[in-house]
């Protein structure tokens, strides 16, 4: 069956509108972004890697720039998705023609860091409502009025004094789902487990929520959506901080990524996880309510996924990398297993011609507290960065799982572990298990 991308041009051309407009409402910026930025860092990985908390961890430095959330939605703004460039997967050619204007323009306006004292709760409400409207690109969201629930929620949440406090701890989900609860009286589509939230403070918030249905059209932010939050917005004179990007899809991108920061010292680091245990959560997202990446036609008869998520069968999740098309029939097992191959195979055909590299695994970076340590001093000392009291309290006290469908727990897999064994087995997983020294099975965890 040949499968293929839904045609969404149309309703990309309506968000780009929309985004363009909000463009004067979100302030001073840099210009000539990607020419000026210094060093770039892409944490290469596949998906369900690790690399979402493995970033989160790396955000308390304030040494670092990153993005809020993913690239991806910056890529489609530019023009760059995969319909507008005549492909059906997650590769860029290089020399793919874009629309550079638009790229600087927004990894300016979102390129920053983790602000400590007041909040700005102007420029937090015009990030928001940036947000809102590549989550959820099938409504129209106005300023003035995401600003008012972002007010509201801030005052039931944080009190009145709404730009003299900074944002209190762990109050940034609690204000969040008071402005979902303020939303959803205009648009009932806005359901709060699309975020990356805490399901016991969603349900405590919003009580009865039947689970949330498939995206209705277009995705260009794959949820479970970053709840946002207070953020520096990176200066000219921060441009001379290694600038951090994380998306798997990116390990289809290395060197049309390396073309676009002309003058910046280009660097990889590699994140590593075992074969099982990042099939296992391969598994566990596709059967999840969220990581929808692409609508495809006709619907996918995965066997393990179409019968579990029928309501989503006609999406694909996750990175859509080449040759995607000819596994989309094989059993889910086998089609988490190609992803996992997919993404290292290109990382390390980039990384092979290209020394600055550095290889982490994640299996160090949530491991003993000796080893984690060890692994971020190594991270630290190759970035050339110092380790901040913010960072070393989070390489210590380790952060909550982030983007995860259960709690995190070693061998998770192990309750998969009959299902997983084909994919196991397929020669080139185990080829890459080799290449990526994960010779022992016993010592997966």
């Amino acid at each position: 069956m040949n499968h293929q991308l839904v045609d969404v041009r149309h309703e990309l051309d309506a968000v780009r509108a929309r985004v363009e407009a909000l463009a004067a409402h979100r302030g001073a910026r840099v210009t000539e972004f990607c020419r000026k930025v210094r060093e770039v860092v892409i944490i290469a990985s596949s998906s369900r890697g690790g690399s979402s908390v493995f970033s989160e961890t790396l955000r308390a430095s304030p040494d670092l720039l990153h993005l809020q959330a993913e690239l991806n939605p910056i890529l489609t703004l530019a023009g760059l998705h995969p319909l507008d460039i005549g492909g059906q997967d997650d590769h860029i050619p290089l020399g793919t023609p874009f629309k550079q204007d638009v790229l600087d323009r927004e990894l300016a306006l979102d390129a920053g860091y983790r602000p400590e004292g007041p909040v700005d709760l102007a420029q937090w409400a015009t990030d928001l409502t940036w947000r809102w409207t590549i989550q959820w690109p099938q409504h129209t969201w106005q300023h003035a009025t995401v600003r008012s629930w972002l007010e509201a929620a801030w005052h039931t949440v944080c009190g009145p004094r709404f730009s003299t406090e900074s944002l209190p701890s762990l109050a940034l989900e609690r204000v969040h789902l008071e402005v979902i609860r303020q939303a959803r009286a205009q648009h009932e589509a806005v359901h709060p487990r699309m975020w990356d939230l805490d399901a016991g403070a969603v349900n405590q918030a919003l009580p009865g929520l039947p689970s949330p249905a498939a995206p209705s059209g277009v995705v260009v932010e794959e949820p479970p959506f970053v709840p946002v939050g207070p953020w520096a917005r990176a200066t000219e004179s921060d441009l001379t901080k290694p600038f951090v990007v994380k998306t798997p899809s990116n390990a289809y991108r290395l060197p049309f990524l390396r073309s676009v920061f002309p003058t910046a010292r280009f660097r990889v680091l590699h994140l590593t996880r075992n074969p099982a245990a990042a099939i296992n959560g391969l598994v566990d997202g596709w059967n999840y309510h969220g990581f929808h990446s692409h609508p495809v036609t006709p619907a996918l008869s995965i066997p393990g996924y179409a019968e579990n998520r029928a309501g989503d069968a006609r999406f694909w999740k996750y990175d859509l990398f080449p040759g995607w098309r000819a596994v989309a029939n094989q059993p889910l097992v086998h089609v988490a297993a190609h992803q996992w191959v997919a993404a290292h195979s290109a990382t390390l055909r980039f990384i092979d011609g290209h020394a600055d590299t550095l290889r982490v695994r994640f299996e160090d970076v949530v491991g003993r507290p000796d080893v984690r340590r060890a692994t971020f001093h190594r991270i630290a000392k190759w970035l050339n960065i110092p380790i901040h009291p913010r960072f070393d309290r989070v390489i210590d006290e380790p952060l909550p799982p982030v983007m995860a469908t259960a709690r995190p727990r070693a061998r998770r897999w192990f309750a998969r572990a009959d299902a997983l064994a084909p994919a196991l087995k397929l020669p080139q997983v185990q080829r890459m298990a080799s290449r990526l020294e994960y010779h022992d099975p016993s010592t997966w965890v």
